[in-house]
């Protein structure tokens, strides 16, 4: 069985772009169905490619959010 971006996209909760920017840097394993002349590739990514790229996968911890901080500087003078 194999997916397209788009229905990768859909399983992953994400944008088929997301998914071709994995392909496209080899992040995600995926072959060309495209004719040699095309100008754009069509992806297809079998489905053992998505199993092994998800148990591989881990997702960052989620880290508290901080308060940005002023760029204004606090006046240390005399006033």
């Amino acid at each position: 069985m194999t997916l397209t971006p788009p229905e990768l996209a859909r399983r992953w909760r994400c944008k088929p772009d997301a998914v071709r920017l994995l392909l496209e840097r080899g992040l995600l394993a995926g072959f060309n169905v495209a004719d040699p002349d095309a100008t754009r590739p069509r992806w297809r990514i079998s489905l053992d490619a998505v199993l092994a790229f998800e148990a591989g996968r881990r997702p960052e911890p989620e880290q508290p959010r901080r308060r940005k901080q002023s760029k204004t500087p606090v006046p240390t003078g005399p006033f």
